[in-house]
């Protein structure tokens, strides 16, 4: 069968066979049967140029033996006359013309579909990284939108639970303090759980196995980073913003930011003040690690450079340095991101890693080259430049090479290695 199983042998080829001479011999082998049946093993997944049953049959044969050293033309011998050799040929092209559309996808041609990418009114950060890291991808997951048929990975719900309980936390502040210190640590804990559980309740998470393993881990990392707020002790800055939203949307705080010709929306986690109107983002990743300041451009990673913009223009505060926290990371625990050299002191208790603290000028010039990066990548977006482009530029790691965890290979049909089960899991901003 179609699949390569044994079928049984069907009982109309005995039927017609006793209608034809001479009869077969019951003993022996049936010579009529032998010059009328064509044997193929599975190897074998076209006919041979010389036994195509049909034109389509035989152009499949004639592309499939194309360069296999035959001395003559295949469409020479099997199909000599011009009006075959024409169909045959016509055939070909075709599927040449087919081939080539499906291994480059892009640019874009159709002006509907431009036209549509061209009224995009704000773009925000995760879309950008997501175009950036590959355009294809992008396109597929952010335009097609093709419904996946497995349920979504667990770090992807983890991250929903674990980023509105920390909001609603924050916005609570048990014990009365802005942060959890020492003395109100239990307090932030046991109003945690209690949030825990009735996020998860909100979210249609029920009794299933797999649905309660993610909220004891959710629960399980919520403690673990309540407790290392808590060891860090007091400070000058201070959650100010939470889930702080700028954009088109009736519920955001701010407009829009304008950059370059394009807009930028998006929701901030949270950003911490200090008294004298500097300001530090915070971003959480339900992930195992986080991009160094020297690795932002070679991760796909704008989205706190552009929202250190935004507090600057949209808020008026002046942003010393923003951060990623990576909820699920065993080892390396320190936020990684940037932050300006001249106020690092105050921040020595996250643990700072010294490659990410910068001088002043390097600082402003990371700001830049994200602006920069992202004005071209909406350049793009509206040109309709899609194209198979996994990874950053040429010249950095990973430089067209497939994220482990992207799952349209059947879509994109870009040949890659096999990637371990494990290594699938993304992170996730999800909300």
């Amino acid at each position: 069968d179609a699949n390569g199983a044994a079928e049984a042998r069907s009982p109309l080829i005995d039927e017609v066979r006793r209608l034809l001479d001479p009869p077969p011999d019951p003993e022996g082998t049936d010579p009529v049967e032998e010059a009328i049946t064509v044997r193929r093993d599975l190897a074998q997944v076209v006919h041979r140029v010389g036994e195509a049953p049909s034109a389509d049959e035989l152009a499949r044969a004639v592309a499939a033996c194309s360069g296999s050293g035959v001395t003559a033309a295949p469409l020479d011998l099997a199909a000599p006359d011009g009006e075959t050799r024409a169909g045959v040929e016509a055939r070909l092209a075709a599927a040449a013309d087919a081939e080539e559309a499906s291994r480059a996808p892009g640019p874009l041609s159709s002006s509907a579909v431009l036209a549509a990418l061209r009224e995009v009114p704000a773009y925000g950060g995760t879309t950008l990284e997501e175009f950036d890291l590959c355009s294809y991808r992008w396109f597929v997951d952010h335009e097609l939108q093709p419904r996946p048929l497995d349920p979504l990975p667990d770090a992807i719900v983890q991250g929903g639970v674990m980023h509105e309980v920390l909001n609603r936390l924050y916005s609570e502040r048990p014990g009365g303090d802005p942060l959890p210190r020492p003395a109100s640590l239990a307090a932030w804990v046991d109003r945690g759980r209690e949030l825990v559980t009735a996020v998860a309740e909100e979210r249609a998470l029920g009794e299933r196995p797999a649905e309660r393993a993610i909220r004891r881990r959710v629960e399980r990392l919520l403690v673990r980073f309540l407790g290392e707020e808590a060891e860090r002790g007091g400070g000058v800055f201070e959650p100010w913003l939470l889930e702080a939203k700028f954009g088109d949307d009736p519920e955001s705080e701010q407009p829009a930011l304008e950059i370059g010709g394009w807009r930028l929306h998006g929701a901030i986690d949270r950003a911490d003040r200090s008294p004298d109107g500097r300001a530090l983002i915070h971003d959480y990743k339900m992930a195992g690690s986080a991009s160094p300041a020297a690795k932002l451009e070679e991760d796909a990673k704008l989205q706190l450079q552009l929202y250190m913009l935004a507090v600057r223009e949209r808020w008026g505060l002046n942003p010393i340095g923003a951060l990623y926290h990576p909820l699920r990371a065993t080892r390396e625990r320190s936020p990684r991101g940037l932050v300006l050299k001249d106020d690092a002191a105050d921040l020595a208790a996250y643990g700072l890693v010294r490659t990410d603290v910068l001088p002043e000028e390097e600082f402003e010039q990371h700001l830049e080259e994200a602006r920069e990066r992202a004005g071209g990548i909406v350049a793009r977006m509206r040109a309709g430049e899609i194209d198979r482009d996994p990874g950053p530029r040429a010249g950095l790691r990973n430089h067209d090479v497939c994220p482990s965890y992207c799952d349209f290979a059947p879509i994109c049909r870009r040949e890659r290695p096999p990637v371990a089960e494990e290594d699938q899991e993304p992170e996730s901003d999800e909300r």
